[in-house]
C-alpha cells in the first residue's frame, strides 16, 4: 500500500485543511471536515490507545465490491501487547448510525466488511463513527479483547 502513496500525488493546504503529523505516512494529514481534524489530533495523542501510524485514506484508495468501489476514511494500526492489527473507520462525515447512510454507502460498507471477513485477515472495520470519544473507547475495548 505504501507503493501507492508514493506514486500519487497528495496536495494539502497546510493554512486550511492540514495538520501536522508524526504517526501518519506523511508530515502533514489533510482533512476535509472538523471531526477529521479530531481524529487526526487524536490518533497522535491518545495515551489509552497506542496508535504506530495512521492515514486519512485518499480518494484512489479503493475496495472493490460487487456494486462499486469503497472508500473508507481512515485506516490505522494499533499494538496492544506487541500485536498489531489494522483497522479501517468507514466514514466520519458526521452520523454514526449506518440507517441514516445513502443505501448504496451502506452495501458498499457491508461488501468490504465482508471481503476480508471472507479473506481470513486481521483486519477489522468500525465505524460510520461522530463521536472521536466513543470511537476511540470502542477500539480499546476491542483491542483489549484481542
Amino acid at each position: 500500500m505504501i507503493e501507492l502513496f508514493q506514486n500519487e500525488e497528495l496536495i494539502g493546504y497546510l493554512s486550511g485543511n492540514a495538520t501536522e503529523s508524526e504517526k501518519s505516512t506523511f508530515d502533514y494529514v489533510v482533512c476535509e471536515l472538523d471531526i477529521e481534524v479530531s481524529f487526526a489530533r487524536r490518533f497522535e495523542n491518545d495515551e489509552n490507545v497506542k496508535v504506530k501510524v495512521y492515514v486519512n485514506l485518499p480518494s484512489w484508495f479503493k475496495i472493490d465490491t460487487p456494486i462499486g468501489s469503497y472508500n473508507p476514511d481512515w485506516a490505522f494500526v494499533i499494538e496492544n501487547d506487541g500485536e498489531e492489527k489494522l483497522y479501517f473507520v468507514l466514514e466520519t462525515k458526521g452520523t454514526k448510525i449506518e440507517e441514516f447512510l445513502p443505501s448504496e454507502e451502506k452495501a458498499k460498507m457491508d461488501f468490504a466488511r465482508k471481503h476480508f471477513e471472507d479473506i481470513g485477515t486481521n483486519v477489522e472495520f468500525i465505524g460510520p463513527e461522530k463521536d472521536i470519544n466513543q470511537f476511540m473507547l470502542r477500539v480499546l475495548s476491542r483491542s483489549c479483547r484481542s
